[in-house]
């Protein structure tokens, strides 16, 4: 019988470097995405100024 994920997950070893890489994944997107937001004009970024945020229901 195949074991399940949060079994394999708890097991010592195999459970650590799951949740390693995933810290480390997360930490490269979140790099990037701030390279890449600040890099972009303010005019292209989702700052909640303008588009779909500026109309009345957008304002409540």
């Amino acid at each position: 019988m195949a074991a399940s994920s949060a079994s394999i997950l708890k097991s010592g070893c195999l459970g650590s470097r799951f949740f390693r890489f995933h810290f480390r994944l997360q930490i490269e997107v979140i790099g990037a995405m701030l390279a890449i937001g600040g890099s972009m004009p303010e005019k292209y970024r989702a700052t909640a100024k303008g588009g779909l945020a500026a109309t009345p229901t957008g304002k409540l």
